[in-house]
């Protein structure tokens, strides 16, 4: 499954880095990009559980989710 997360408090590079790193550790999802120009997320995850770990873990690290949606992601750059 595929969302694009708006993400509050992400207001640079660093904490573009901070989610990166973060989300990292949890299983059965890739990041496809992080954007702190305009305010988002966008994952590819295997269950609602994982999107739930994600959230969890944002909200954790003082980036709380400001809203989702379902999106089609194949214009979004994957990050490496």
């Amino acid at each position: 499954m595929k969302t694009v997360l708006k993400i509050q408090n992400l207001h640079s590079p660093e904490g573009k880095n901070i989610i990166e790193r973060s989300l990292s550790r949890i299983l059965d999802m890739r990041i496809v990009e992080v954007d702190f120009k305009k305010k988002f997320v966008a994952v590819i995850y295997e269950t609602p559980d994982v999107l739930e770990k994600i959230k969890r873990e944002l909200w954790n690290i003082g980036f709380p989710i400001s809203q989702n949606s379902k999106a089609n992601l194949k214009n979004h750059n994957t990050i490496s």
